[in-house]
């Protein structure tokens, strides 16, 4: 197990998904400054999504999911604004996912849980293939009711690998938070695969015929401001 402070956050953040952030908070004003010290491939925090309450500005513990992912601090800017005069502007990308063991007492403004990293259920090659392909399927059919075109080529990119390829296609919509949650729960591939399909087959059906707003495919949720 590993200790990692954790940032609470009001969505989910997927395995190799980027994550701009823009702090602003003193607690994660220090967060930040404690990950700038270490080396450069250790400044890894836990985003976790919250159940229920606020990512700013409220001092009780907020209730947090179990699951969530370490994300690899990759760029900070520092700006102006914000109660303290100073903000950040930082990048992170999202690595392997973590299940919060528990949330420890500790000197820090900002929770520190004790984490157990996620591994991935083995699963057979051909039933990945297949999973991974029926995904595909339903990803185009779903471009197409949303924006009444197919999807260009470059949409899903035959070179993404098929374990990952739940994680871009439900990061490349905007499912309910409690979707997306249950996409990055899921230890089996294949599994995943198929609830993702399963996702787009029924987002289909309710812009079938309707197109209100073009699929955003390449689109995080919009950054918070903690």
């Amino acid at each position: 197990m590993s200790r990692l402070p954790l940032f609470p956050l009001g969505t989910v953040l997927f395995p190799g998904g980027r994550l701009p952030l823009r702090l602003f908070e003193p607690r994660y004003l220090e967060l930040l400054s404690d990950l700038s010290r270490r080396p450069e491939g250790d400044r890894r925090f836990g985003v976790v999504a919250i159940r229920r309450g606020h990512e700013v500005g409220d001092e009780r513990l907020p209730e947090l999911e179990s699951v969530g992912t370490a994300a690899l601090l990759t760029a900070a800017v520092r700006g102006v604004g914000g109660p303290t005069g100073v903000t950040f502007a930082i990048d992170s990308v999202g690595g392997q996912r973590m299940r919060i063991v528990e949330v420890i007492e500790d000197e820090k403004p900002y929770l520190v849980g004790e984490v157990a990293w996620l591994e991935d259920a083995p699963v057979a090659p051909e039933a990945l293939a297949q999973a991974a392909a029926r995904a595909r399927e339903a990803f185009d059919a779903f471009v197409l009711a949303a924006t009444g075109q197919p999807p260009p080529r470059d949409a899903v990119a035959d070179a993404i690998p098929p374990e990952r390829l739940a994680y871009e296609l439900a990061q490349a919509i905007r499912l309910p938070l409690e979707d997306r949650q249950a996409v990055l729960e899921a230890d089996d591939p294949v599994q995943r695969l198929h609830t993702v399909a399963r996702l787009l087959h029924r987002e289909t059906h309710l812009f079938a015929g309707m197109r209100l707003t073009p699929v955003d495919r390449y689109g995080l949720t919009p950054p918070s401001t903690n």
